[in-house]
């Protein structure tokens, strides 16, 4: 018997719009199934009726796998989950499997050339709520940018949207100050403009934050990006284009696999794209957390 194929479809996705003939291939495809998702959805309710375990296709953007997983649980082996890519970023697919495009990752998926990979998995307690992630958390000013772009500008821009907001962590002169520390160790003070902790090398649609970083390594990437005057920020600005961007004297790359941050004013974070705002954060990495299947591209 074949497996069933259950595509959680987000309509509100970037790319789903002009995926409408893919949307409609996969309504004839046998043996898969469409559900729209929306804003109302209690999906544990949802699949907690399902006869058969299908294989669950998350259709949309990073945001759409961070409120999928959240919801039903990143460890939940009733389900084995994929990703078709719909989003503005597609980060952890791209990080996961490469460019490919949404026609191409569902003729493999349609034809079941698929193979297993585990992912690590991040947990951050934000004050005190909890929520997995499972690409990159964003704090400072690229979060701030990240609650001001509206869905239309994401349609309209598509990937650009990542560079505006690229450039925009880069000139905003806007600080924090912050402490943390990572595992065990020590207090650390500093004064910073935006950090990432990731479990990928990209983030924001294609942004190399941790260069050479595996979302399967076991560990937890910490960049963080000191406050800068505005010379400072085109030097920074030049050594990214020119692959200078480790070397750069205001960037910190560290890793870990456990990180405490206090800061002492209310910071915006975008969490694989979801906004919260906080002083504490608490945040721990489990490697090869969650599985999921992805396209073979070997032949």
């Amino acid at each position: 018997m074949n497996q069933q194929r259950l595509v959680l479809w987000n309509p509100y996705a970037s790319q789903a719009e002009a995926n409408m003939e893919l949307k409609a291939d996969i309504q004839q495809t046998p043996d898969t199934r469409i559900h729209e998702l929306s804003e109302q959805d209690d999906l544990n309710d949802f699949l907690g009726k399902q006869s058969h375990h299908p294989l669950l296709v998350i259709a949309g953007g990073d945001g759409t796998i961070h409120k999928v997983l959240n919801q039903v649980g990143a460890s939940n082996e009733n389900f084995d989950f994929a990703v078709l890519p719909l989003g503005t970023g597609n980060d952890l697919a791209n990080a996961t499997f490469g460019k490919i495009s949404p026609w191409d990752c569902w003729q493999a998926i349609a034809e079941n050339r698929l193979i297993s990979r585990t992912l690590d998995v991040g947990k951050v307690k934000v004050d005190q709520q909890e929520l997995y992630f499972f690409n990159s958390i964003g704090g400072g000013i690229s979060a701030e940018f990240s609650k001001n772009v509206t869905k239309g500008e994401k349609k309209t821009l598509g990937s650009l949207t990542y560079l505006k907001g690229s450039l925009e962590v880069i000139t905003n002169p806007k600080r924090f100050h912050v402490n943390y520390r990572l595992d065990d160790g020590e207090w650390n003070a500093r004064e910073i403009a935006n950090f990432f902790a990731s479990s990928s090398s990209i983030c924001g649609g294609g942004l190399e934050v941790a260069p050479g970083a595996k979302n399967n390594d076991g560990m937890l990437h910490f960049i963080t990006y000191r406050a800068m005057n505005s010379i400072d920020r085109v030097i920074l600005m030049t050594d990214y284009l020119a692959g200078r961007y480790e070397e750069n004297e205001a960037v910190k790359s560290e890793v870990c696999n456990r990180l405490e941050l206090n800061s002492e004013e209310t910071l915006k974070v975008s969490i694989d794209g979801e906004i919260k705002s906080g002083c504490h954060f608490q945040i721990e990495l489990f490697p090869q957390a969650l599985e999921i299947q992805i396209p073979d591209l070997s032949e």
